[in-house]
C-alpha cells in the first residue's frame, strides 16, 4: 500500500461485490482489503494500520453477522452495515453501534460520501460516530 492510501475493509464473500465497491472507493484514496470470513477479518484487523472504516454485507453471513459486528464494536471501529431490505431482527440487533446501516442496493455516491466522512477526522460523519461510540447508538 502506498502513502496517502486509507484502509477500508470489505467484509463480504462475493468477489464481484468486493470489486465494485473497491472501484467505487478507489477515487477516495481508499485501499480496500477483502475479508470474506471471520479469519480473514481477524487477519486484516491485526496489522499496524487501523482501517478508517469497515463495510459489512450482512447478506453473506446469516446468524454469524452478530459475531462479526461484535469484533468491530470491541475494537471501536466505525462500520457500515449493508443489508437487504428484509433483514432479520437478529441482524438489526447486530447492527447496533454501526456508523450507518444501508439497505441494498446502495447508490455509489451515497456510499462514497459516507465512507469519505469516516475517513476524514473532524467530519460530521466522524463526529457522529465518535459521539455514538462514547454513549449511544449511531446509525
Amino acid at each position: 500500500m502506498t502513502g496517502g492510501m486509507t484502509r477500508v475493509i470489505l467484509v463480504m464473500k462475493r468477489p464481484g461485490n468486493v470489486r465494485v465497491i473497491a472501484d467505487a472507493l478507489a477515487s477516495l484514496g481508499a485501499a480496500c482489503v477483502a475479508a470474506p470470513d471471520e479469519l480473514a477479518l481477524e487477519a486484516a484487523l491485526g496489522g499496524d494500520l487501523a482501517p478508517a472504516a469497515v463495510l459489512v454485507d450482512a447478506a453473506d453471513f446469516g446468524p454469524r453477522i452478530g459475531t462479526i459486528c461484535d469484533m468491530l464494536r470491541s475494537r471501536k471501529l466505525p462500520f457500515i452495515a449493508l443489508s437487504p431490505p428484509n433483514v432479520s431482527m437478529q441482524a438489526r440487533r447486530a447492527f447496533l453501534g454501526a456508523a450507518h446501516h444501508l439497505h441494498k442496493p446502495v447508490g455509489k455516491r451515497l456510499l462514497q460520501e459516507l465512507v469519505q466522512g469516516l475517513m476524514q477526522p473532524g467530519s460530521d460523519h466522524q463526529q457522529e460516530w465518535d459521539a455514538g461510540r462514547k454513549g449511544g447508538v449511531c446509525g
